[in-house]
């Protein structure tokens, strides 16, 4: 795996019109935040038609109400197959314009928040759209743990104080240690080109927490010959460890073995006990004792015996020699009552009848 995040955010208007800038811009260190997909709830799926390798967590602009018109909206976060044991999916909001993710880099546990805002005027709508996607980025940022945050997505207006959907915004992201990476980006900065109504400007933003701007490597918008959405895709470059993430999962889950008597011959096993628990000497008189604070030296003398001979026994009855069975049966005299030992040494005679 590559040691470096590359993350993207693009405005696809529509999923047929973006799909393939999507496909070629997709990597093994690639995390693509996707705005305005236009897919129905029961049409989501189709985010797997971009690669077979592709991995996706998302929401439709569409899931409430009667579908009237074109389609519309829709937030969606796809990724490389390769990254999915360092990827876990958070949340979506109801109305489908955020959606959330953390990725395990390293020791590093990153948020990343996909938004869509409402188109920027000044009617009493718009605010109230804006303020429940404003609630539920707070929400995330409030209750889940992480080191570093990423706030990314088509936020629908420029970064200046005297905007009212920036000043909004502002009114949150301070307490969390959030700010914008436009200063990061080259003089000619426009992700938003209308060459048919003449209209150019930077409404696609990256917000990171401090800790995660020295980690910033680069930070561009690419004009692509394939790209037919008005919307350039931002790339963002992080410089965070995939590769000792690897290194991570797998000291975490390693394998674990135990003896399985069910994947053997069992056959074999059961003749192996009966012909080496029949050799095991019973004192009965012991077997009818019923008092768990027996005192009997006698009786303690030959749970000390039978205890060994019962260990040599299963020894002898394992298929695989290199396993210590004795281990794994953990016979403690000092912990097993005198009903569980009798029961033990009934189950052995048991096996003897019955063979």
């Amino acid at each position: 795996m590559d040691t470096v995040i590359n993350l993207l955010s693009f405005n696809m208007r529509g999923f047929k019109n973006g799909c393939n800038v999507v496909r070629d811009l997709l990597n093994s260190n690639t995390i693509i935040a996707l705005q305005e997909h236009w897919l129905r709830p029961d049409n989501l799926s189709t985010l797997g038609l971009i690669s077979d390798d592709v991995s996706y967590y998302g929401a439709s602009g569409m899931s409430s109400g009667i579908l009237q018109g074109r389609p519309y909206g829709g937030v969606a976060i796809v990724w490389n197959k390769q990254c999915n044991k360092f990827i876990k999916t958070v949340s979506c909001d109801q109305s489908g314009r955020c959606c959330c993710i953390k990725v395990q880099a390293g020791i590093r546990s990153v948020l990343v928040v996909n938004v869509y805002f409402p188109c920027f005027n000044q009617n009493k709508d718009y605010f109230v759209q804006l303020d429940e996607c404003l609630g539920f980025i707070d929400c995330v940022l409030s209750s889940e743990s992480y080191t570093d945050a990423v706030i990314v997505g088509a936020t629908n207006f420029v970064c200046k104080e005297s905007n009212s959907g920036y000043d909004q915004l502002m009114k949150l992201l301070p307490n969390f240690n959030v700010s914008h990476c436009d200063n990061f980006m080259s003089d000619d900065n426009n992700n938003y080109v209308n060459n048919a109504l003449g209209h150019k400007s930077c409404i696609d933003h990256v917000f990171v927490t401090q800790s995660l701007v020295p980690d910033i490597q680069k930070y561009d918008v690419l004009d692509l010959a394939n790209n037919f959405s008005d919307h350039r895709p931002i790339s963002i470059v992080f410089g965070l460890p995939f590769s000792h993430a690897v290194g991570n999962a797998a000291n975490k889950y390693s394998k674990r073995f135990a003896v399985r008597w069910d994947k053997c011959d069992l056959e074999a096993y059961y003749e192996a006990t009966r012909v080496h628990c029949s050799e095991i000497s019973v004192d009965h008189g012991y077997m009818l004792c019923c008092n768990n604070s027996c005192n009997d030296i006698m009786h303690h003398c030959f749970i000390e015996h039978s205890i060994p001979e019962n260990i040599i026994a299963y020894k002898e009855c394992n298929p695989d020699p290199t396993i210590d069975v004795s281990t794994q049966l953990k016979f403690n005299t000092t912990l097993w009552s005198v009903d569980q030992i009798a029961q033990l040494m009934t189950i052995n005679h048991t096996v003897e009848s019955i063979k």
